[in-house]
């Protein structure tokens, strides 16, 4: 074990989490919590996915702990601040209303939630309900059209709602720092996303911008880059 710890801070930091998850047997460890407290395997493997895309941004491990400890750090210091942003499931504000409200990945298979589709769905319905009437003045809801290159449906819940679709962006589950290939101008990154306008740096010192939905539905680009 001691060696195999010693190798993992000579290698790269993608590198290391992959060898964590597979060589040190990580994923059959996440497999076991999830059969002995009954949670599913596929909740727990998109909470490590979440964890992998987050730490693209860094070269080491220590640089990502400095980073976990920093945060920690701003965490602690905002307290005493009075105005912020609050993360939260939604049973977690019942009884609380709040200027704006922001609801993320309101997609089919997340809510409604995939194992309450066919036996639970009034009870994931009535979630919603609970989600959308916090808001006081403004409400956002973000569907993705892709999480980590799986496409994904909007909810049911939108239509149902027949929300105004005046103010819709596109983002295709493109992120600022999304490493992407253009079959044009090879591998880049994402520096900035302006409603339908992508930024984009391939590495040549010129920054280029282009219509999000012109790349995705041209199949130009491909964002799925490890």
């Amino acid at each position: 074990m001691r060696r195999d710890i010693q190798y993992l801070n000579k290698v790269s930091l993608g590198s290391a989490i992959q060898i964590i998850i597979s060589e040190l047997g990580y994923i059959d460890y996440l497999k076991e919590y999830g059969e002995r407290y009954n949670q599913s395997i596929s909740d727990l493997e998109d909470i490590l996915e979440e964890f992998k895309s987050a730490a693209q941004g860094f070269k080491t491990i220590v640089e990502l702990l400095n980073h976990v400890e920093n945060v920690k750090e701003q965490i602690e210091e905002s307290k005493a601040e009075q105005k912020g942003v609050i993360l939260s499931t939604i049973h977690g504000v019942k009884g609380m209303e709040f200027k704006n409200v922001f609801i993320i990945n309101c997609d089919e298979e997340t809510i409604p939630h995939k194992s309450s589709i066919d036996k639970n769905i009034e009870e994931e319905r009535r979630l919603f309900y609970v989600g959308i009437t916090r808001a006081i003045d403004n409400l956002y809801i973000y569907s993705p059209k892709t999480i980590r290159g799986k496409f994904k449906e909007p909810s049911r819940f939108i239509k149902e709602g027949e929300f105004s679709e005046e103010n819709k962006v596109e983002s295709y589950g493109m992120e600022v720092g999304n490493n992407i290939f253009h079959k044009n101008y090879g591998e880049g990154k994402v520096l900035d996303i302006d409603k339908d306008t992508i930024s984009i740096d391939f590495g040549d010192n010129i920054l280029r911008r282009f219509s999000l939905k012109v790349l995705i539905e041209s199949n130009l680009i491909d964002f799925r880059i490890e």
